[in-house]
């Protein structure tokens, strides 16, 4: 389904929305682990990875689910678990496992009604969002990654990441000649900021046809 098309240097290009896009949580070689709950539709399956105890992941896990209420956490004094904090989930971290000295994480929110959207910060809907899980990396594996940014920068970029991919924000690049005929493709860019990254390279592409983008 095409998203934008427009005419370059005697080239059509078209950016299309990508119906095959892969998830970059089971594609991808991520250092860091997600752990989240399944919850409706475009929901990511739990990952449980890393070096922290698979164990450990569940128990959390399980405490946030909360039984049949779809957002609710097991501690019922805060109103959708929309607190970290409030909802002792933090608490409850240091209980199974020594988080706060070997990770960076971030809490993982969910909204869901007419789109899916995930953030660390949380939603304004008391009804259609709350706490499902978190994202952490190893402070090890973040130091020899030897990232720019600071962990809470990284860990936020890659929840948009997931965000976009949930929302079917992926996007693609096709090229074709006057006759329509198609010269070149590139896919895998996720969200609107990747939209206008495959505007550019398809740009490039153009302009330097013998060139990789």
């Amino acid at each position: 389904m095409e998203y934008e098309s427009f005419e370059y240097k005697g080239k059509k290009i078209r950016i299309e929305y990508d119906e095959e896009c892969l998830n970059p949580f089971e594609e991808w070689d991520w250092p860091e682990t997600l752990c989240i709950r399944q919850l409706g539709r475009n929901s990511v399956d739990p990952i449980l990875e890393g070096d922290m105890p698979i164990s450990d992941l569940r128990t959390f896990l399980k405490w946030i689910d909360g039984g049949d209420s779809a957002f609710l956490c097991a501690n019922q004094s805060c109103e959708g678990c929309h607190n970290f904090n409030d909802c002792g989930a933090r608490d409850k971290l240091s209980e199974i496992h020594d988080f706060e000295k070997d990770y960076h994480y971030l809490p993982l929110f969910k909204y869901e009604h007419s789109g899916v959207a995930y953030n660390t910060v949380g939603f304004s809907s008391p009804w259609d969002s709350g706490l499902v899980g978190f994202i952490s990396i190893s402070k090890k594996e973040f130091e020899e990654e030897g990232f720019q940014a600071t962990p809470d920068e990284y860990l936020k970029h890659t929840v948009e990441l997931l965000s976009s991919w949930a929302n079917g924000e992926c996007y693609g690049y096709i090229i074709e000649n006057e006759e329509g005929e198609h010269e070149d493709s590139c896919w895998g860019y996720y969200g609107h900021e990747g939209a206008k990254a495959a505007e550019e390279d398809a740009r490039v592409a153009v302009d330097f046809p013998e060139n990789e983008v």
